[in-house]
């Protein structure tokens, strides 16, 4: 497995047990888990795989769907993979919810992704 894919893995267990959330349920039910082979087999970069589970696992329908242990799992394996954000990292992660609750969509999620993770 790519080592930033494990690290996904890894950090989404790690977000699991902390919120005392399944995570059975984030890797089956939420589909995390064909994420996590799809990001593998097609060889997606970080930022995409964060995409991608912003996109499948918290939200519906272009809004967030209050997955927050999906949401918490994303911020911190960005801030693993790419160094916390030096400037308003909390302004920037609120951002990123409002996105999230009014139109989370690929073109504005990955916008947010590209101003802050160029």
């Amino acid at each position: 497995m790519r080592p930033h894919v494990r690290a996904f893995r890894n950090i989404a267990s790690q977000v699991c047990q902390q919120r005392k959330h399944s995570f059975v349920d984030f890797m089956q039910n939420r589909g995390l888990e064909d994420i996590l082979t799809d990001a593998e087999t097609q060889g997606w970069d970080a930022k995409r795989l964060a995409l991608e589970v912003l996109l499948g696992c918290c939200t519906t329908d272009g809004k967030f769907n209050n997955f927050v242990v999906g949401f918490l799992t994303v911020m911190q394996y960005l801030n693993e993979q790419f160094g916390s954000l030096r400037q308003g990292e909390q302004v920037a992660f609120s951002d990123l919810a409002t996105i999230l609750k009014t139109q989370g969509t690929e073109p504005s999620i990955q916008g947010w992704l590209d101003t802050h993770y160029p």
